[in-house]
């Protein structure tokens, strides 16, 4: 770590470096699962929003044309 900015390393070789505050860090870095890295992370989180806002996206459609919203499970 140097001053109040951590890199953020992967074990494959990085196209880009990412700055995060130590505890955006430590927040990832608790999300990591065996053998992931953090980009393994961040994009388990992208797909997780991505998710969400395709979600949210339904569900206002379906309020403006008085559908329903139904969920496979």
């Amino acid at each position: 770590m140097y001053g109040d900015q951590v890199n953020i390393g992967m074990p494959r070789e990085a196209d880009k470096h990412i700055r995060v505050t130590e505890e955006t860090w430590t927040d990832l870095n608790s999300r990591k699962r065996p053998g992931d890295s953090f980009d393994d992370v961040i994009q388990r989180l992208l797909g997780e929003l991505d998710s969400d806002e395709k979600e949210t996206e339904a569900e206002a459609e379906a309020e403006t044309d008085g559908g329903q919203i139904v969920r496979a499970n």
